[in-house]
């Protein structure tokens, strides 16, 4: 995922071409970074909430790059004119990042200024909030899970052995991922239900290891945060954050942790393997909800000043290799498919309804003509052609189920 990372983090990304951004035809967001990696869109697309049809970002291969122009405060898509938004406007570590426009009222609705939508490149290459100078985007860690015991993405711990004698404060630094540990997300603790208080758990720099020791079956902090699974839930898939009572700290999370029975949601096991399961579920174990290739492995002093103008950056080796079939969404179809044969007008006008805030009732022509003017379609030529023209230019979508 892209996210939000405190500015000088590890994790934050530089971009290549980050002061061509503002030309007339804008750039793609490849990353000096993380060479051979850019800014992508995470599947092809749009999902819906309320009037917005939303694409959310992630980091993936350079040639999947999203190609954006800096637009006054605006980050734009060029092909659709989808604007570079924070999820739910919040400016904190961690937050997550889409391109979106508004179905009913666009540009009006989507350029809505000032915001979460409002950035600013910084002289370093990074970019920021306008709102919030103290962060900019960054590469997200993979959260700190339960996974399938049989799975690559399980963690081994470097330190079980000691974890397992006693109960001697250990970094919690990974055999199975050399050079990486279980980190806090961020580092002030974040208030729940008016009683917690939490920290995200995630894969990061061994140098920032969480140092934990074992405290019966419990798994806690040298401050006394407890690993717990999020709302006390053991099931593949679920982070686990570190959790403090605010007024009657440990005992109310015990009360909360003895109430799930069997379940035993706190109560964790080392195995001779170096791994750690859930008791109760003793299939799973902890690990990373995703391959952490690459990711956080900035090099020290890049940027883009330092880059002299011309120069083609060689991908690091196996890189975007690496990168899982599911996480390589790319943007739209390939080229040469012949997908776009097999959508009816009717098909491809019922998606322009469905995604652009067309009344269903609206002809078939007078449909595609609204799309046309949405989009930036030229309105001249057949129907059929200018049709596809805009289901293209939308990233050429599914016919709806």
């Amino acid at each position: 995922m892209l996210t939000l990372v405190k500015r000088g983090s590890p994790e934050s990304l530089i971009f290549q071409h980050a002061h061509a951004l503002s030309g007339v035809e804008g750039a793609p967001l490849t990353l000096v970074s993380h060479p051979g990696w850019a800014v992508v869109p995470r599947y092809d697309y749009p999902r819906s909430a309320a009037e917005w049809r939303y694409i959310e970002l992630g980091l993936g291969p350079e040639h999947m790059a999203a190609h954006m122009r800096l637009d006054g405060e605006f980050l734009v898509r060029m092909h659709d004119e989808r604007v570079m938004d924070i999820a739910h406007w919040q400016y904190e570590e961690g937050n997550t990042l889409n391109v979106l426009r508004s179905a009913h009222n666009h540009p009006g609705n989507t350029r809505y200024g000032n915001g979460g939508r409002s950035f600013v490149v910084n002289h370093d290459g990074t970019i920021s909030p306008k709102r919030a100078s103290h962060l900019v985007l960054g590469a997200g860690k993979p959260t700190f899970c339960f996974v399938p015991s049989s799975s690559p993405n399980r963690c081994v711990f470097e330190r079980a052995a000691d974890l397992v004698r006693g109960s001697t404060p250990v970094p919690l630094t990974l055999s199975s991922h050399p050079g990486l540990a279980v980190v806090q997300s961020f580092d002030e603790p974040r208030e729940a239900f008016h009683e917690w208080h939490y920290k995200a758990l995630a894969i990061g720099p061994a140098e920032r290891a969480v140092v934990a020791s074992r405290k019966g079956a419990h798994l806690v902090d040298s401050a006394d945060w407890y690993v717990t699974p999020s709302m006390l839930n053991v099931h593949d898939g679920n982070h686990s954050d570190l959790v403090r009572h605010r007024f009657n700290h440990p005992a109310r999370l015990l009360e909360e942790h003895a109430k799930h029975g069997g379940k035993r949601p706190l109560d964790l096991v080392c195995k001779p393997d170096g791994t750690i399961s859930p008791v109760s579920q003793p299939h799973l174990c902890l690990g990373c909800s995703f391959p952490p290739v690459g990711l956080g492995q900035q090099r020290p002093g890049a940027s883009v000043g330092a880059i002299p103008t011309g120069t083609v950056l060689q991908p690091v080796v196996a890189i975007a290799t690496a990168i899982p079939l599911q996480a390589a969404v790319v943007e739209g179809l390939p080229q040469g498919s012949s997908s776009a044969a097999t959508l009816t007008l009717a098909q491809m006008v019922a998606i322009f309804q469905e995604q652009l805030g067309i009344a269903r009732k609206t002809t078939l022509a007078d449909t595609v003509d609204q799309a046309c003017s949405q989009l930036g379609v030229s309105d001249k030529g057949p129907l059929i052609q200018r049709a596809t023209q805009c289901w293209q230019a939308l990233g050429s979508p599914p016919p709806s189920s």
